[in-house]
């Protein structure tokens, strides 16, 4: 990330996904306690998702990895608590410094497409993880644009990812707007897969959270729980499946929010929790109501504050 990326702390959608994500990860308490969990991740020089992760689950331990040499001095300057590590250089070159023998949340925040270095990463994580470990990995889904004739897209995800990590049955015209986003969990689900097969032991996966969602480009949140077999009846009863965020197979939960004034904030949310929002203000479509509704206890509330 460089010192002119979008400001991630005003990213509705993203800031929905977080809100989502940390919520469920209450329940990673029940398995391990969250006080003795690290927290891994790309914290850049707002660390928004190190704060949220801190505050709301008493998380203390975490490292955070920052790619740009331009703004590592902005991130240890702006670094919000002590207990956070900053490592300079990439995810790939310094992944393997963190130790992973201690349960862990691991949130590979890319905001590339999916590549080669990724997919390293994600098997490195797969393969070192202990049981507890939550792996989250984002990364942009966006479509290739490969000219006027739309065409070469499944040989630019060749190229990118090499051809033995193209799902098999790919096609081209499955590398187009969401599509593009269900191919790259594909990927990502069977590389988590694979290693952990390949480790030789008793770590299992489960997919707990598929997100796709949109401040701009389109975006995919995908990852779930690595755990022991000697847990299986404790992660079952974590209940996850009663999260609004819960989403274990191939079908996403999609955040695309509508654009609300604070008086159509309030009319909505007069009518919730135990309403349907079925009346909306004018102007406004069903469907807009109805994702206001779904999200609307995540829905961002922005300020101008000065001081």
């Amino acid at each position: 990330m460089t010192s002119d990326s979008p400001d991630y702390r005003v990213r509705p959608a993203k800031h929905v996904e977080r809100l989502m994500l940390t919520e469920a990860l209450r329940r990673f308490d029940r398995l391990h306690p969250l006080s003795e969990v690290q927290y891994v991740g790309f914290g850049a020089h707002h660390f928004v998702d190190f704060t949220l992760i801190h505050r709301a689950l008493g998380v203390d331990k975490m490292v955070s990895i920052e790619s740009s040499a331009s703004i590592f001095k902005r991130s240890e300057f702006n670094k919000p608590f002590n207990s956070i590590e900053l490592l300079r250089g990439q995810s790939w070159e310094r992944l393997n410094d963190v130790d992973l023998k201690i349960p862990s949340i691991v949130w590979l925040d890319y905001t590339h497409k999916l590549d080669r270095k990724m997919l390293g990463d994600i098997d490195d994580v797969a393969l070192r993880a202990s049981s507890p470990t939550v792996l989250i990995v984002t990364v942009n889904a966006q479509q290739d644009e490969t000219g006027a004739t739309a065409t070469g897209r499944l040989k630019a995800l060749a190229e990118r990812i090499g051809p033995e990590a193209v799902p098999i049955g790919t096609r081209e015209a499955d590398l187009t707007g969401w599509s593009n986003a269900a191919v790259a969990r594909r990927i990502v689900d069977e590389r988590i897969k694979a290693t952990v097969a390949g480790r030789g032991d008793d770590l299992r996966y489960r997919q707990l959270f598929n997100f796709e969602y949109r401040d701009g480009a389109r975006m995919l949140t995908v990852g779930g729980l690595l755990f022991s077999s000697d847990l299986a009846d404790a992660v079952d009863a974590c209940k996850w499946e009663a999260s609004s965020c819960f989403s274990p197979t191939v079908d996403a939960i999609r955040i695309e929010l509508p654009v609300l004034t604070a008086r159509e904030l309030a009319f909505l949310d007069a009518e919730l929790p135990n309403g349907t929002a079925r009346s909306r203000p004018p102007g406004l479509t069903a469907d807009e109501v109805e994702t206001y509704r779904r999200f609307y206890r995540y829905y961002p509330r922005y300020a101008l504050v000065e001081y």
